[in-house]
Order: structure tokens, then C-alpha cells, then sequence
């Protein structure tokens, strides 16, 4: 059983539209034959976007709390997760858009018998500069990098990267966008 609280408002004036939303969503898992592994998971989610002229900025974090049955471990490994996401997307010229998003991510884990599980800390950021070619289809060019943190029971690992992008964009309908990112990474372990 999973009910979804969910609570929104958008704002208008004559040339700002600011969105803000917040959800809270529990699962409800009942073994009949196991109740030992019944629990309740948890996930919640901010939002916030705001647009004025042809910029916007959006911002969001999302956060999950979860003892599930993995295929890595085959026992209850309980999880929690921190997401947060800013974009800022405006134009350059009448054909050339730039956007940029920065996210971090943390990933805690324990063992169902309290053993230490992966932490992960990752942070990554990345710019592009989007160009319409044709009325529907567009073309982009991007730079991105990044640093991950992990601690785990077998050892530490922190990486860093950076990543060469293209994006291939193509106007379906109205509503429906496809879009193909491709890239090069280069990953070093310190």
C-alpha cells in the first residue's frame, strides 16, 4: 500500500511563474508467512522552478529510506538517500541556448544485522550550450565533471572526472521531446 500526500502551488505574474511542490509517499510492505520483514518505506520530494522572461531555475531534492531484499546481498539492506538537483537553463542568442546543472547525491547503506553498508558521496556538474538546427531537431555540445566518495567495509575510493557530451534533441509533438545524450568520461582514482 503506497498513498501519496502531495501539496502544490504555482504563482503567476505578468512575466514571472514560480512552481513549488512537496510529496510524502510511505509503503506499506506486509509479509503474511514473514512478518519479521514487514516494513514501512519511505520517499519525499521538494520542488521548486521559477521562470521569468526565457530563463528558468529549478531546484529539487529527493529522499528515500528503504529496507529491501537486493540482488547484490540477497538479505534486507536498509537505505537512505539524498538527491538534489539545481538547472538554470537561459538563451544566448535567438538560436543558442546554455544550461547548467550541478547534483549531489548521497547514499547511505546497513546490513539488516546493523553490519556498515557503502556510503557514497557524489557531486557532479555539467554546462551545455544547445543550438537549434532545424524547427524540431537540435544539437548541443557540453562540458561536465565530478567527484565520488565511497566507504565501504572492503575499503575507501574517491575518483574524479570529467566528461566531453553531445545532445541530440528532436521535437515529436507539442509534448513529446526525444533526446540522445552522448559522451566521453575520463575517470581518476586518487
Amino acid at each position: 500500500v503506497s498513498p501519496v500526500v502531495q501539496i502544490g502551488r504555482v504563482f503567476e505574474t505578468e512575466s514571472h511563474v514560480t512552481g513549488l511542490n512537496v510529496s510524502y509517499q510511505p509503503s506499506f510492505v506486509v509479509y503474511t508467512d514473514h512478518g519479521e520483514f514487514n516494513r514501512v518505506d519511505h520517499a519525499a520530494r521538494f520542488d521548486f522552478d521559477h521562470s521569468w522572461g526565457e530563463q528558468s531555475f529549478e531546484l529539487e531534492h529527493r529522499y528515500q529510506k528503504s529496507s529491501e531484499a537486493t540482488i547484490q546481498t540477497a538479505f534486507l539492506l536498509a537505505q537512505e538517500i539524498h538527491t538534489t538537483r539545481a538547472s538554470y537553463e537561459r538563451p544566448l542568442t535567438g538560436k543558442i541556448r546554455m544550461s547548467a546543472q550541478a547534483v549531489q547525491d548521497f547514499r547511505d547503506s546497513e546490513g539488516a544485522t546493523g553490519a556498515s553498508g557503502v556510503d557514497l558521496r557524489n557531486w557532479k556538474g555539467s554546462t551545455f550550450a544547445t543550438m537549434d538546427l532545424l524547427p524540431k531537431t537540435t544539437a548541443g555540445i557540453g562540458l561536465g565533471g565530478g567527484y565520488a566518495d565511497q566507504s565501504a567495509p572492503s575499503g575507501d575510493y574517491s575518483a574524479v572526472n570529467e566528461r566531453l557530451m553531445t545532445r541530440w534533441g528532436y521535437v515529436i509533438s507539442g509534448k513529446l521531446t526525444a533526446q540522445l545524450d552522448l559522451g566521453v568520461q575520463m575517470m581518476q582514482s586518487l
